[in-house]
C-alpha cells in the first residue's frame, strides 16, 4: 500500500517520512528481523521537480543549469529497516539512477553521463563504547 500523511508521530516511521517535502511515495513492506531484531521496513522515492536548489547555486548559471539537467533524469529510492521497540536505524539501502546530458553546442568534454548506485548499509552494536586513535 503506498500511503502519504502529514501528522508527525514520534512512534510511527512512516509519519516520519512523509513530513519531508521532497518525498514521494512511501510504501509499508512486509516487516523483516534484522539482526534477532524486528523491524518496520518502508520504501520511499524523492520526487526530484521538489527538490529546491539552495540560493547559492541559483545564483551560479553554469552550476545550476548542470544540477537541474541532473535533477530532471534523477530515480531515488530508499529502503529504511527501522526497529519496532525503539525506531532505531537497523538497515538502509539506497538506490539512484540519473542520466545526464549536455546541452547542444557546449563545451562539456563528456556529452553525456549515467549514474546507477545501489548501496546496503547495516547498523549494529548501538551505545557500545568506540576508541578513535590519533593516526600515527
Amino acid at each position: 500500500s503506498i500511503v502519504r500523511g502529514s501528522m508527525i508521530s514520534d512512534t510511527n516511521p512512516q509519519d516520519m517520512l512523509t513530513q519531508w517535502p521532497d518525498i514521494g511515495n512511501v510504501e509499508r513492506l512486509p516487516d523483516e528481523t534484522i539482526d534477532d531484531v524486528s523491524t518496520y521496513h518502508y520504501r520511499f522515492s524523492v520526487d526530484p521537480k521538489k527538490i529546491t536548489l539552495p540560493e547559492s547555486l541559483k545564483n551560479d548559471p553554469a552550476t545550476g543549469a548542470i544540477l537541474e539537467e541532473l535533477l530532471r533524469d534523477l530515480q531515488f529510492q530508499f529502503e529504511v529497516w527501522a526497529g519496532k521497540d525503539n525506531l532505531w536505524l537497523r538497515q538502509g539501502r539506497l538506490n539512484l539512477k540519473a542520466k545526464f546530458t549536455a546541452p547542444p553546442n557546449s563545451d562539456q568534454p563528456i556529452p553525456s553521463l549515467s549514474l546507477k548506485l545501489d548501496g546496503l548499509v547495516k547498523l549494529s552494536k548501538f551505545n557500545e563504547p568506540v576508541v578513535i586513535k590519533p593516526p600515527m
